[in-house]
Order: C-alpha cells, then structure tokens, then sequence
C-alpha cells in the first residue's frame, strides 16, 4: 500500500453524486499527498511519527528546505490539508461538488509528480540542513 492508492481511489470517488463520497475523496487525496510526502522524508534521513502534530512538522520541513519546489508542494499540502478539515469537519460546507472534488484529486497528483522531479540528493541535504537549524533528528 503506498500512497499512490489513496490517490487512485480518491479519484474514483471524486464524481459520485453522492456528497459523502465527493468529500472522502479529498480527504483520501490529501492523506495520498500526506503519505507521499512522509516517504519522502523518511527515505532522507528524517524521522516522522504518527502523531498529529507531523502535519505541520512535514509541510515546514519541506518549506525550509531552500528547495523551491519543495517549498511549493509543503505550502500546497497546507491548503489541501485544510480543505481536508473542511471536508471531515465542516459539514455545512457547500462547496465539494464534483469541480472542486476533482481539482483537489489534480492537486494532489501534480504534487505528488512536482516532489518526484526534485532530485533526491538535494532534497536530502536541504532537509537535513533544516533538522540541523532546529536541532532535531536526522540519519544519514
């Protein structure tokens, strides 16, 4: 299971008629995105829990990176993250029709491929480099 899977079934619900589905669709994409990210991270040397707070951790990461797609997919994570919320949370949110269902699936995936094009030795080293700044973890 990775998190290309979510993002596979997210874009099947995406055109449902059915609300609750259009809904779980951005939330699947948003964890599809979550799970790519937390691959990403790991595989460099920083370790990531499960715990709540790893959202934010994951998007400052990538945005303090020095890498500036990175520092692109960590403020868009943000936003998909927050129409996540809106979508588990905000029940009288109107706004998840198939449209906007469909452009947060699109987000995800293009921001699945914008972190996949960085080369993986610079994305290391620039997120090594932050854990350094902030005197967390890391493994070479």
């Amino acid at each position: 299971m990775t998190g290309r899977d979510f993002l596979t079934f997210a874009k099947t619900l995406h055109v449902s008629a059915d609300e609750a589905a259009r809904r779980t669709s951005v939330s699947r994409a948003y964890y599809a995105l979550y799970h790519h990210v937390r691959e990403h991270l790991i595989s460099s040397g920083i370790p990531v829990t499960t715990k709540p707070e790893e959202h934010k951790r994951m998007v400052r990461y990538l945005e303090n990176s020095r890498i500036e797609d990175a520092k692109y997919v960590g403020e868009q994570m943000n936003d998909v993250r927050k129409k996540r919320n809106n979508a588990d949370y905000e029940l009288n949110d109107s706004s998840f029709n198939k449209n906007t269902c469909a452009l947060y699936c699109s987000m995800a995936e293009a921001l699945f491929n914008q972190l996949d094009s960085i080369d993986k030795q610079s994305l290391k080293n620039g997120l090594i480099q932050y854990a350094k700044l902030v005197n967390e973890p890391y493994n070479l």
